[in-house]
């Protein structure tokens, strides 16, 4: 077997630490910021669960209040199979709601949803925050106006769930 020469030995040397630095240095592709639906929102979304559906903006500080309480709930009923979802309505598009995301708890992200022109003409939103609570038919079967209480949306939460078991 022949030696190789000294030239290509260290040429191949360079171009595997070359490599590797340029593998490692590579960033995963960031995952869609599109939220928990990738279409615009609508009770159909939720059709055949029974579901929270807020909805809140940035700007608006009684929404930005109960966001905790909101996570809470959800990691509480969420097990229960309620499904929760909180419905950006900011007109200042996507990028105000991603900056405002990236100061949140990671969950609030797995629950985003954009509304549809049908959910907004549905609901007729009066005030933010708004909070819905949806039976698996699709029904708005209580809303809250203004910020939650945590009582209150968890008796809700419980009657129909007790309405709807089987």
């Amino acid at each position: 077997m022949k030696k190789a020469a000294p030239w290509i030995l260290a040429g191949l040397c360079v171009a595997t630490v070359v490599t590797g630095v340029v593998l490692q240095s590579r960033q995963p592709a960031p995952a869609p910021q599109s939220g928990a639906f990738t279409e615009p929102f609508t009770l159909q979304a939720v059709h055949g669960q029974v579901a929270l559906v807020n909805l809140w903006a940035t700007w608006c500080a009684p929404c930005r209040r109960e966001i905790p309480e909101l996570l809470t709930l959800a990691q509480a009923y969420e097990p229960k199979g309620v499904r929760f979802v909180a419905v950006n309505t900011d007109e200042g598009g996507r990028d105000t709601v991603e900056a405002f995301l990236r100061a949140q708890p990671k969950s609030l992200r797995e629950h985003l949803a954009y509304p549809s022109e049908a959910f907004m003409d549905e609901v007729q939103l009066q005030a933010l925050p708004t909070t819905l609570i949806v039976d698996k038919q699709g029904q708005v079967v209580k809303r809250f106006r203004g910020e939650i209480h945590a009582d209150e949306v968890k008796a809700a939460l419980d009657q129909v769930l007790a309405a709807s078991a089987p």
